[in-house]
């Protein structure tokens, strides 16, 4: 999970600004030899929290000292306590999930148990064919992890957003909560839901409403007499105003980049699902057409492609699960990375109130997950590799 590494460098920053008070990012990032981006990042993140405080001076960005008040170290430990919650019942979801998918490879392995006595020579007669369909399923997997991975930075970059531009925390978390709620079982999980899109819609309409009213006070302060006293003043605020413009228009940048290439991995998706769909047809087919052929006398002949047509579904449906438990896991991990940050912060304020441990514990928790998901996807590929679809 890397969390001693983000727990440290976090760790780092703050004791440098605390002993200096005021520092450049530019300065902090030599100090901590890292890339100034990364500084900047970290620097956000503890600005939200109220653990320092970003100054401009003209373009240039000073981190500053801080002191928590009781209120804010309060208002730290609710957030901590509720994204605690939220990770709690996403877990418990995927833990289902795993159950369920537990149920579906054992069912599995009785159907291959069942087939495997007359298998093998109903397959001779498409063994190109599921050739093909391993090749295609293959790259259907890269597919679907890209869009996977693509989809969880996408809403939680959209999450992060959304934190910021709410006027009251409790409207995000409620939307958070809605995005974290459990999906069907499907190639749901593989696409942008409503809610999903709703919620991107309306990010970008908080953004393009900021925006107007950044360039808006520009203007005014273009228009407007400047005063020789209030000149320095003045120029620092409209620095601040276009480095927010600036962030604003990156953010709108991102959305419609981002949201463009998920439409077409999707498409993508849609496109393979189609092709596959067509080759399993023409599999079955011939599986039939083979095992009446071959032997007319036995009394499975019947019953074997309909249970091979039973064993694809189901090899189907059980992918989906993973893809749905792998889509889980990501926000889970996400949402680890997210609590290990804020817990650091609380901890650097002299007030863990033991939250490390239960972070500690989360992050075991999502390691067991994991190692079952994990030992499933061994399972399943080497049944599919047996009958060679895998």
């Amino acid at each position: 999970m890397g969390k001693n590494t983000i727990q440290t460098d976090i760790d780092n920053l703050v004791s440098v600004v605390q002993e200096q008070e005021r520092i450049s990012v530019k300065d902090a990032a030599k100090r901590l030899n890292v890339p100034e981006e990364t500084v900047s990042e970290w620097a956000s993140f503890l600005e939200e929290e109220g653990i320092i405080n970003i100054e401009y001076k003209f373009t240039k960005p000073f981190l500053v000292k801080k002191k928590l008040t009781p209120e804010q170290l309060d208002n730290l430990k609710s957030e901590v306590k509720e994204e605690k919650g939220i990770f709690d019942r996403k877990s418990k979801s995927t833990l289902n999930y795993l159950n369920k998918l537990e149920t579906e490879v054992d069912s599995l392995k009785d159907m291959f148990n069942d087939l495997g006595n007359h298998f093998n020579k109903r397959l001779s007669g498409v063994k190109g064919e599921l050739k093909q369909l391993k090749k295609m399923e293959d790259e259907k997997e890269n597919l679907n992890k890209d869009i996977l991975e693509s989809k969880q930075e996408f809403m939680k970059k959209i999450s992060d957003i959304n934190k910021q531009l709410y006027s009251q925390e409790k409207n995000y978390k409620e939307m958070y909560d809605v995005l974290c709620s459990q999906a069907k079982v499907g190639s749901e999980i593989l696409s942008i839901q409503e809610d999903e899109m709703d919620f991107i819609k309306q990010t970008d309409k908080m953004i393009s409403k900021k925006l107007k009213s950044i360039k808006k006070k520009l203007d005014k302060k273009k228009k407007g007499k400047k005063s020789k006293s209030k000149e320095k003043l003045t120029k620092e605020s409209e620095s601040e105003l276009k480095a927010l413009e600036k962030k604003y228009e990156e953010l709108r940048d991102f959305l419609d980049k981002e949201k463009n290439m998920m439409e077409s991995l999707i498409d993508e998706n849609k496109k393979q699902e189609s092709e596959m769909d067509k080759l399993n047809k023409d599999i079955l087919g011939k599986v039939k057409k083979s095992g009446t052929l071959i032997d007319s006398k036995l009394k499975e002949v019947e019953e074997i492609p309909k249970k091979f047509k039973i064993f694809m579904k189901k090899k189907d449906k059980i992918l989906k699960m993973l893809d749905h438990i792998s889509y889980n896991e990501g926000i889970l991990k996400k949402k680890l990375n997210d609590l290990v940050k804020k817990g650091s912060a609380l901890d650097l304020t002299g007030n863990p109130d033991d939250v490390m441990e239960e972070i500690k514990d989360l992050e075991e928790e999502l390691d067991d997950l994991s190692k079952k998901k994990g030992t499933f996807e061994k399972e399943i590929k080497k049944i599919f590799k047996l009958l060679h679809l895998k």
